[in-house]
């Protein structure tokens, strides 16, 4: 029964969505405007992050071939194609999500395109219901390329991280959603026992993240790690 009742929502939320087709004829958009102006819609079943629907224009925003961007896992799409440096937000928004009535999730993203370059994308996301113990039931996306909007902006993170290697970018994948926060503080010149009153560890736990982390990026020592962060594009 629940499951009929949400596919039947998900045949009238797909119904409503403009498509791409009549958001260009009802506003009669012409070639150069629809260019500068990249937005594709998804929508999210919020129990297991899938893509049920999702515009055409997802399709190229995403660098997804069709057959596989609706039942696609979002995170599973996450980790393959957003920069490193960018998934630990994307993974507190989707727990928060999971707690706050009014969740929404702003960010610009570093995305990887089949042609090896990252670009950037504005991603926000919004929850549309949710069931009666206040767990979400389907979260709304809207994705805008910024590829075009921010041509005329000084050098980015994202014109930076053309020259990544995989070697680096593997790296920098190794390490986990808290080492991650270290590393951001680490580079911000937190010492060990700041690091810990700031996340709330022992100073000893945060030396030896910092170690760990020394170790999975093959550096020497702290302050290599902040040579390391500048090159992959931290900061």
């Amino acid at each position: 029964m629940m499951r009929r009742r949400k596919e039947k929502y998900w045949e009238k939320a797909s119904r409503q969505l403009v498509s791409d087709l009549e958001l260009e004829d009802k506003f009669h958009l012409n070639g150069d405007l629809k260019i500068s102006f990249d937005t594709a819609y998804f929508i999210m079943d919020a129990s297991n992050l899938n893509v049920v629907w999702a515009s055409k224009k997802s399709i190229d925003i995403l660098n997804l071939p069709p057959v596989v961007l609706e039942g696609y896992t979002f995170l599973e799409y996450i980790v393959k194609n957003v920069h490193p440096t960018d998934i630990p937000k994307i993974e507190t928004y989707l727990d928060l999500a999971q707690q706050e009535k009014d969740f929404t999730f702003s960010e610009i993203l570093s995305l990887k395109h089949s042609d090896g370059c990252w670009r950037d994308i504005y991603m926000n996301i919004v929850v549309g219901t949710r069931y009666p113990n206040n767990f979400p039931e389907q979260l709304f996306g809207c994705i805008i390329d910024l590829t075009n909007q921010l041509s005329n902006r000084p050098k980015s993170k994202t014109e930076s991280l053309d020259f990544k290697t995989k070697k680096e970018l593997d790296l920098i994948s190794s390490l986990s959603k808290r080492e991650m926060e270290i590393l951001n503080l680490i580079i911000r010149g937190f010492t060990d026992k700041e690091i810990g009153v700031e996340l709330n560890i022992s100073y000893y736990t945060a030396d030896t993240h910092r170690k760990n982390i020394i170790n999975k990026l093959k550096v020497k020592n702290t302050a290599c790690l902040a040579y390391f962060a500048g090159k992959i594009g931290i900061f």
